[in-house]
């Protein structure tokens, strides 16, 4: 104790020889300083400059700080180091490099510019130190709620890194305003550099000594100023006993995502609109959740594929018995953006299905449910007349076309032909199968039973799961057919599945709520798979395996 207050004197005595050196010519003197209009723009621009770098470090060093913790960035760790090294580098040389590279560079600007890219680490490493601490159990529980990311990263964990950004400002702030070496070099008249002219060249210093002052109490003000903000800064803390879950990691790449909106093929009526293909790509783009677009679509793909923004879609292919009019979907499916082509195998024809029939269900002979067919160039090329002219003519034209029964393994390979994306077969339950499709150049296979409305009485689809992991030969698997929770996707993945595809519940929350009921649905879904994992002890879905199931004897 005694040792830091002795420092602490000591590094007071420079502030006692300006006090002292600031007084000695009379008060007089300094209220002749202070009254000057030089003085009272100096003070302002080295406020204004302080406040500038502060604010744009803030932003930067939480901005990074975020993305090396919070992202699967390549090469993080020595991204960490590197965005640190600007703390070994002295403002005037810094001016250097930027004068080299930018030789206008100069003045407020110039300074700003300089002094940000030196300064943003005292921001940077102790946000990225804070946000290693953060509970997201506490974001999970925002998330669960209905928060995005934006609302979840506002009032959640800005919170809890505001006082290591506020810390890290705070020395932002005071080190532009002791800076010299950056203003001189950039001609920004500030106090600093006022300062030294003023003791360098006069034989008078008490104007120097005074300006020094009047540069600590801008110093002292603002560090009371962080002070008095930090008191009515929000804390918040777990509560409760337990190990916090590991962190979530944002993953830069081609999205991995545990949950995907399995294609609903007359989704689009659920809407009374008619757009409930559209509402449910936007709930996707909102919650980050692919989306497997059908054939039978209100919209055309085009329009959906444009609604998803930058989350995933695929595109689930009926292929009709016109191989031109299958090759003309598949173009388009690419040239809208959609990343993966799903060929559906399992609806070539439809099977028994007594409660359609009891009331008449089924859209498409309304001509509903058709706008990919209507919209596409080759089945328009079919018709007498535009499907505008005659609905009833061309849903009969649909209805000769639609599924192709003798579709074959050479058909396959003929699709393969057509494309570089990702080809999936969906309705895949047997390992032969799964065997042969990869073989055939297959990127990955979608075990289904169509939601079991196709055949009454064949093996549940989780039953046939494990078999099909393994056959698969580690090429990704896509699940769907009964999930109805979270633990019901968890099981899924446990059995070896890449991805569960949901149907129903989101288009029972589309029936309800539109897009809000699908985006509510959602995140249900994914917070009860999130907390599961962690009352079950699982920190990842990596770390789901089948020995996390117990058999369960019939």
């Amino acid at each position: 104790m005694l040792g830091a207050a002795v420092a602490g004197l000591i590094g007071l005595l420079p502030l006692v020889y300006l006090g002292i050196r600031a007084t000695e010519r009379g008060w007089s003197e300094i209220v002749d300083t202070l009254w000057r209009e030089r003085t009272a723009t100096l003070a302002l621009r080295s406020l204004e400059l302080a406040g500038i770098v502060t604010v744009a470090s803030v932003v930067l060093g939480v901005g990074f700080a975020w993305i090396v913790t919070r992202t699967d960035l390549p090469g993080a760790r020595v991204v960490q180091v590197v965005l640190g090294l600007p703390l070994a580098l002295p403002s005037y040389v810094a001016s250097f490099g930027w004068i080299g590279l930018w030789p206008d560079l100069a003045g407020r600007s110039g300074a700003a510019v300089v002094l940000t890219t030196i300064s943003y680490p005292y921001v940077y490493l102790p946000v990225m130190a804070a946000l290693r601490r953060c509970d997201p159990a506490l974001e999970d529980v925002s998330r669960s709620v209905g928060e995005g990311a934006v609302a979840t990263f506002r009032r959640v964990t800005l919170p809890q890194i505001r006082p290591a950004a506020a810390g890290g400002g705070l020395l932002v702030a005071l080190y532009v305003l002791s800076d010299f070496g950056a203003v001189a070099t950039m001609r920004y008249e500030v106090l600093t550099n006022v300062i030294y002219t003023s003791y360098r060249g006069s034989f008078d210093r008490t104007p120097a000594a005074v300006l020094g002052c009047v540069l600590a109490v801008l110093a002292v003000a603002i560090v009371g100023l962080e002070r008095l903000t930090g008191r009515r800064s929000r804390h918040i803390a777990r509560v409760g006993s337990g190990v916090p879950r590991p962190q979530s990691i944002v993953r830069l790449g081609p999205a991995r995502w545990p949950l995907l909106l399995a294609p609903v093929g007359v989704i689009g009526i659920i809407d009374p609109d008619g757009h409930g293909d559209l509402l449910t790509a936007r709930a996707a783009a909102a919650t980050g959740v692919p989306m497997v677009a059908s054939t039978l679509m209100m919209d055309p793909m085009e329009d959906v594929a444009a609604a998803l923004g930058d989350t995933p879609g695929w595109f689930q292919l009926y292929p009709p018995n016109d191989r031109e009019l299958t090759e003309s979907f598949v173009h388009r499916a690419e040239a809208a953006g959609y990343s993966a082509i799903v060929v559906t195998l399992d609806t070539l024809t439809l099977g028994w299905r007594p409660r359609d029939l009891t009331i008449a269900s089924f859209p498409q002979l309304q001509g509903l449910c058709l706008a990919n067919y209507f919209s596409d160039p080759v089945f328009r090329s079919r018709l007498a007349v535009p499907p505008e002219q005659d609905v009833s003519a061309a849903t009969g034209h649909w209805a000769l076309t639609f599924g192709n029964q003798s579709l074959n393994w050479d058909d396959l390979d003929w699709l393969r032909s057509l494309t570089d994306l990702p080809l999936l077969l969906k309705g895949v339950c047997h390992p032969d199968d799964a065997r042969q499709a990869i073989d055939r150049g297959v990127d990955g296979i979608y075990c289904s039973t169509h939601g079991g409305r196709q055949a009454n009485g064949g093996l549940p689809a989780l039953d046939c799961l494990p078999d099909i992991v393994e056959a698969a030969g580690g090429a990704p698997v896509i699940f769907d057919s009964g999930i109805r929770s979270g633990p019901d996707a968890l099981k899924a993945l446990a059995l070896g599945a890449t991805a569960v595809g949901i149907g129903r519940p989101y288009a029972y929350g589309l029936a309800v709520g539109g897009q809000a009921g699908v985006e509510h649905v959602l995140r249900c879904l994914l917070a009860e798979m999130d907390i599961t994992m962690a009352i079950d002890g699982y920190p990842t879905v990596a770390s789901l395996t089948p020995t996390a199931l117990r058999p369960v004897a019939s």
